[in-house]
């Protein structure tokens, strides 16, 4: 971010040259608050001429335009209609947080394209596209989850004796997240909670 905005200003006096920037502005301004001592803000101002911002994306368009994507991979006639109801359960119980942007439907949904057609017979629908959303999203707490197989899988009766036990592991992931992105988007942590820990 920092060399990009830096190159713009210093071939910014070329004439006949107009440049049209797309940014987030809280962002770019945090990263160059690193070479222009805290003032990455006003730094901004001074090379930009003009700056509009646009308006949120809709929260209902978003999930419109993810629903149609995963319908789509879930096959030629999209996930059957029980499954599909699943799915849905699964977002909204806590995935949905973590879709802000356009960009974030693309990162999963290509994810997605890739590694559910070979595994689709042999899983259940909705555990492996909230899987999925939790290793795009927040890397770490998935790594958790694939090394900590019996804390995680399998019915409860069978997935560990020890009750304290299980609940000081749940409880010293949940006190350890410290992906920005996790951090940020703390509601899909309900689905992790309902699903694997007793209370």
């Amino acid at each position: 971010i920092r060399l990009i905005f830096q190159l713009v200003n210093s071939v910014a006096g070329f004439p006949h040259m107009v440049y049209l920037l797309s940014y987030d502005k809280d962002i770019v301004a945090r990263a160059l608050d690193d070479v222009q001592g805290r003032r990455g803000a006003e730094y901004l101002e001074k090379i930009i001429q003009a700056s509009f911002s646009l308006p949120k994306i809709d929260k209902l368009r978003l999930r419109r335009t993810l629903f149609s994507k995963l319908w789509v991979i879930g096959g030629e006639s999209g996930f059957k209609e029980n499954i599909w109801h699943e799915v849905m359960n699964v977002y909204f119980s806590g995935l949905d947080s973590l879709i802000r942007n356009p960009r974030d439907i693309i990162r999963v949904t290509n994810a997605l394209n890739v590694t559910y057609p070979p595994v689709k017979s042999e899983i259940f629908s909705p555990d492996f596209v909230a899987i999925e959303f939790i290793r795009i999203f927040c890397p770490k707490l998935y790594t958790t989850i694939k090394s900590n197989k019996k804390y995680f899988a399998g019915p409860n009766d069978e997935r560990h004796t020890d009750r304290e036990e299980l609940i000081k592991f749940h409880n010293a992931w949940l006190e350890n997240i410290d992906e920005v992105m996790c951090a940020e988007r703390l509601g899909f942590i309900t689905i992790v909670k309902d699903n694997y820990i007793i209370s």
